[in-house]
C-alpha cells in the first residue's frame, strides 16, 4: 500500500527498543477498533503537544493486512503526527514472543489498543490493553512525571 510502511513483529520490537534517552509512549492500534477510535483523538493531541517537548510517541497499526488502506485516512482524520506503519500479520504467539523480551506483555489473546509507557532508560512504567481513555497518561505528562523518569 503506497504511503504505509509494512514491518514484521521483529522489526516492531527493534523500533520500540530503539529510542532511548527519553520517555516513550507506544501504542498498538487498529483503525477499525471502536476503542481505538474513541481514544485516538486524545492520543493525537497529546503527541502533537508533548512530542516536541521530549516525549517519543510511536503508533503501529495491527489491523489485518487487508485493512492497510484505512491507516492513512485514519491518521489524517485525527491529525495524528505518526508515520503510517502497519505490522504484518504474525503467527500464533508471534507478537508476544517479539515483545516480551522488552517487558511488554501481550499474551495469546489481547485487546487493542495496547498502550505502553517506557521511561528514558527503556524500563516499562505502565502498560494496558483495551485502553479507552488516556487521562492518567495526560495527567502524568502534565505533571512532568515522565520527563524525569529514569534520570
Amino acid at each position: 500500500m503506497p504511503g504505509v510502511t509494512q514491518i514484521s513483529v521483529r522489526e516492531l520490537a527493534q523500533r520500540i527498543q530503539r529510542p532511548m534517552g527519553r520517555p516513550s509512549i507506544v501504542v498498538l492500534y487498529g483503525p477499525r477498533c471502536p476503542i481505538t477510535q474513541r481514544m485516538f483523538p486524545q492520543l493525537s493531541s497529546l503527541a502533537r503537544f508533548y512530542g516536541p517537548r521530549g516525549i517519543d510517541f510511536q503508533a503501529y497499526s495491527t489491523d489485518p493486512d487487508e485493512d492497510v488502506a484505512e491507516i492513512v485516512p485514519f491518521l489524517t482524520k485525527h491529525q495524528a503526527p505518526f508515520q503510517p506503519i502497519h505490522v504484518r500479520h504474525w503467527g500464533s504467539g508471534g507478537l508476544d514472543a517479539a515483545l516480551s523480551p522488552l517487558g511488554i506483555v501481550v499474551g495469546d489473546t489481547w485487546t487493542r489498543p495496547l498502550v505502553v509507557i517506557r521511561d528514558a532508560t527503556g524500563r516499562i512504567v505502565a502498560q494496558g490493553q483495551g485502553v479507552g481513555a488516556l487521562s492518567g497518561l495526560e495527567q502524568a505528562l502534565a505533571n512532568g512525571a515522565l520527563q524525569g523518569a529514569g534520570n
